[in-house]
């Protein structure tokens, strides 16, 4: 039955309203950073797994002690962790992803953007963001549009200037 079905977007906000998505988040935490040590004890050492953060978990003080214990539990690398948030979170509250960018640094943990057509981040906003990698969607130059490719260009540019690593997602 249709009406018994609950969609990924509709449990996510669901979740997120009831409070759960912190629980949720520090289980998924907890299980790519167990996954990724695993990966990484059987010859993999420099294997790294990325970490979309939700809104939510953005806004939550406790995240980095959060991330810190779980990276004691389960022994992985720090650096072979990156948690990114999306760059429609720019718009927000640069402040805080600043200090939040700033506490996973820190830790050891990499801070990653993900670059999205709907919410692409200015250039000059990235600018003073600390972080470590930026992923760009794989579909943005498919559409063949000469501005999306030359914003791209200028993206992975300016990011390499800088010494910071970018990524395409598929």
């Amino acid at each position: 039955d249709d009406d018994l079905v609950l969609m990924p977007e509709d449990f996510l906000t669901l979740a997120d309203h009831l409070g759960f998505i912190t629980t949720i988040g520090e289980h998924l935490i907890r299980t790519v950073a167990t996954l990724c040590k695993q990966i990484n004890d059987a010859g993999a050492s420099d294997f790294a797994l990325s970490i979309l953060l939700t809104d939510q978990q953005v806004r939550n003080r406790e995240l980095p002690e959060t991330i810190r214990r779980i990276l004691t539990e389960t022994g992985v690398t720090a650096r072979n962790l990156v948690f990114a948030v999306s760059d429609g979170m720019l718009e927000e509250d640069d402040a805080q992803l600043y200090n939040l960018f700033s506490q996973l640094h820190s830790i050891g943990v990499c801070a990653g953007l993900r670059n999205s057509r709907e919410n692409s981040a200015s250039p000059l906003a990235l600018r003073s963001l600390p972080y470590d990698v930026l992923s760009l969607s794989s579909t943005l130059p498919q559409d063949g549009d000469p501005f999306i490719r030359e914003y791209l260009e200028l993206l992975v540019h300016m990011n390499h200037a800088v010494h910071r690593v970018v990524c395409v997602l598929n």
